[in-house]
């Protein structure tokens, strides 16, 4: 699987490269050569500023959970999971089985309640993005017509908010079997195999559950509201970057236009396709732009500036934090087949370790 990680975003690269052929290498290239260093350095600024944001929201909920924890320490491991999403097609999850991981190591906290605390996060997050997607669909609805792409990505959202928000709210509401019922049940079935499939069911349903009661009990209501004005805060940078390269590029566009085409842009990207949603976002960008009136090939430039900021001069941060978090794992790791004190084999075990805490 590791393998697979830069092919997925080497296709991700010759999707753009595509696009840019398409639409006019020459005329591309010479869009992009209008970029202004100094609008440039703001929009990395903005950048910084967002995820200073996700740093504090961090931060905070570890605050909460009882763990004191530098916020240099935080944004290094969200760099690092942000460098595990960027490269993995997963709808804005794939990094964050590494932050469960690598805050584990750094907190000592058990998996359940930083899984928690990632489910809390992810739905403060897309509450405020679903209300955005949602009046930027029907703007666009009402103005133009869309593709049938945008009410898909729009379903498909809708239905991922839903699994979080029973995951969040819903989920581990109902009283569980007991342990003592379910290693009965288990004794009951037949075969070494099926006994063994039972106890993993059981295991990851009572991880699920116990995550999602720690999500809800991490904050009292008003700490929720905060959250989610610091989420819709983050989410509202988006479009203001994506107007001033408007600006910079001597665009006419208005920022209702901006805000519109931006949020169904992210919205298609989410769909888990490629990396990050790179090609997608692009795309999708292009054509909007079009339907307002805008050449493709000026909204593909404004996608490709835009995304320099927002992807990958994150990514260009998080590699050397990936590379220096993945060897001084390495050190840590004892030798592989051999047994720690616990008397249980070191392969396999980080990742049966987050099923197994507390039990």
């Amino acid at each position: 699987m590791i393998n697979k990680k830069p092919l997925f975003l080497l296709l991700s690269l010759g999707a753009l490269v595509i696009f840019a052929v398409f639409f006019g290498w020459e005329e591309v290239g010479k869009q992009l050569s209008r970029a202004n260093p100094a609008t440039m350095g703001l929009l990395f600024l903005l950048q910084l500023a967002t995820l200073a944001l996700t740093t504090f929201q961090w931060k905070f909920m570890l605050i909460k959970s009882g763990s004191s924890v530098s916020a240099g320490k935080i944004f290094s491991v969200i760099l690092a999971g942000n460098y595990v999403e960027s490269i993995t097609p997963a709808a804005k999850l794939g990094g964050e089985s590494a932050k469960v991981y690598l805050f584990h190591r750094l907190t000592a906290l058990p998996g359940r309640q930083l899984a928690g605390i990632i489910l809390a996060l992810k739905y403060y997050s897309l509450l405020p993005f679903l209300a955005l997607a949602a009046l930027s669909f029907g703007l666009g609805s009402w103005r133009y017509q869309l593709p049938p792409a945008v009410p898909g990505a729009f379903i498909f959202l809708v239905l991922f908010f839903g699994a979080v928000w029973w995951l969040h709210k819903k989920a581990g509401t109902t009283k569980s079997p007991s342990a003592r019922n379910d290693r009965t049940r288990r004794d009951e079935k037949p075969g070494r195999t099926v006994n063994l499939v039972c106890s993993k069911y059981h295991a990851v349903g009572s991880f699920i559950r116990e995550a999602s009661v720690s999500s809800r009990s991490q904050v009292n209501y008003l700490e929720q509201l905060g959250l989610i004005f610091i989420s819709a805060l983050i989410w509202s940078l988006y479009p203001v970057k994506i107007f001033i390269v408007c600006r910079m590029l001597s665009l006419e566009t208005d920022l209702a236009t901006v805000t519109m085409i931006t949020f169904t842009a992210y919205m298609i990207s989410m769909v888990p396709l490629l990396p990050g949603g790179l090609g997608s976002f692009e795309g999708s960008m292009a054509l909007l732009f079009s339907l307002a009136g805008i050449l493709p090939v000026y909204g593909l430039s404004v996608a490709l500036l835009s995304r320099l900021a927002t992807y990958w001069f994150p990514l260009l941060l998080s590699v050397p934090v990936a590379v220096f978090i993945a060897g001084d794992l390495v050190k840590g790791l004892p030798p592989a087949g051999s047994t720690n004190e616990t008397g249980r084999s070191s392969q396999g075990f980080l990742v049966k370790q987050q099923f197994t805490e507390g039990e």
